[in-house]
C-alpha cells in the first residue's frame, strides 16, 4: 500500500466516524429519535471519498428510499401486508432500481 493510499484511507475513516457520530448525536439530542441508529447507517452508506460523490450518493439514496416507502405504502394499502406482498414490493423495487 502506497503512502497516499494510506492517507486517503485514514481520511475516509475519519470522515466516516465524524459523519456517523454526528448524525447519531443529532438524532438523540436534537430530534429525540427513538431509532437513532438509522441516520448513522445512512451516513455510512452514502459517504464517498469525495464531497460530490457523497452528495450524489446521498440524493440517490433519499430518492430511492422515498420511492420505496411510497411503493411499500401503496402495496400495503391496496393489497395488504403479507409475506408475498413484501416479496412483491421487493421485486418491484429491485426491478425499478435497475
Amino acid at each position: 500500500m502506497r503512502r497516499t493510499d494510506l492517507a486517503l484511507d485514514a481520511l475516509q475513516v475519519f470522515k466516516t466516524v465524524i459523519a456517523t457520530t454526528g448524525t447519531w448525536w443529532i438524532c438523540v439530542n436534537l430530534l429525540d429519535s427513538q431509532m437513532p441508529f438509522l441516520a448513522p447507517w445512512i451516513a455510512f452508506l452514502v459517504l464517498q471519498p469525495t464531497v460530490s460523490g457523497s452528495i450524489t450518493s446521498g440524493f440517490q439514496t433519499v430518492i430511492a428510499s422515498g420511492l420505496g416507502v411510497l411503493l411499500s405504502s401503496a402495496i400495503g394499502t391496496y393489497i395488504g401486508v403479507e409475506v408475498w406482498s413484501y416479496a412483491l414490493a421487493l421485486v418491484l423495487g429491485m426491478l425499478g432500481s435497475r
